[in-house]
């Protein structure tokens, strides 16, 4: 993925402008041929870090979830890897997509973090804190080939973004005669560190 950082407030590391790229990986659940109900989001933060959210699908091709994780503050000379929580809402939408026999696969997105405020858990105050970003994506990688016309399959498309890396993106769809109605399934917050 590649993204930009619209907000930064008191955000360690971060300003707002910053260009970033992140790998997310996601997983499509309840998935029909027109799309999958929900998504995991297995997303890079930076410095070795990642966090996992989940998003429902909200109309075609939309999805949005609700997110947190941990960053590190320093405290009257000690570091508290869990001395602040981030939690965030990550939207994602298709921009772009194709069928492949019956199933439609996205070949482009886009993505939006916001994270509103922070907590402190330390004893030393942090202030105002938050931090925003916009993301996109593009498949990469060459589609599946079409199911065959009977039996029972799985296809899996592993996607790359545009820049960065190697980010990879898997959506993993179930056969073609599975009728579960839901949005497609999406290539994609991975966030700056220690946010956005």
């Amino acid at each position: 993925m590649s993204a930009r950082v619209t907000v930064a407030v008191n955000v360690r590391g971060e300003h707002a402008g910053e260009r970033i790229r992140r790998v997310w990986v996601i997983t499509g659940t309840g998935c029909g041929s027109l799309g999958c109900a929900r998504l995991r989001v297995r997303r890079a933060l930076g410095a070795g870090r990642e966090a996992t959210v989940w998003l429902a699908a909200r109309r075609s091709g939309v999805y949005e979830g609700r997110g947190s994780f941990f960053v590190a503050l320093r405290c009257l000379g000690r570091v508290d890897r869990h001395g602040s929580r981030v939690p965030y809402t990550l939207s994602l939408w298709v921009t772009r997509s194709v069928f492949v026999g019956s199933i439609r696969y996205a070949t482009a997105i886009g993505a939006r973090y916001l994270n509103r405020s922070r907590t402190d858990m330390t004893r030393c105050p942090l202030g105002p804190s938050h931090d925003a970003g916009v993301y996109t994506g593009t498949l990469r990688s060459a589609l599946p080939a079409p199911p065959p016309s009977s039996g029972t399959t799985t296809t899996t498309v592993t996607l790359t973004s545009p820049t960065g890396t190697s980010p990879a993106t898997t959506t993993t769809a179930p056969p073609a005669t599975n009728t579960t109605p839901g949005p497609a399934p999406t290539t994609p917050n991975a966030d700056a560190p220690p946010g956005a």
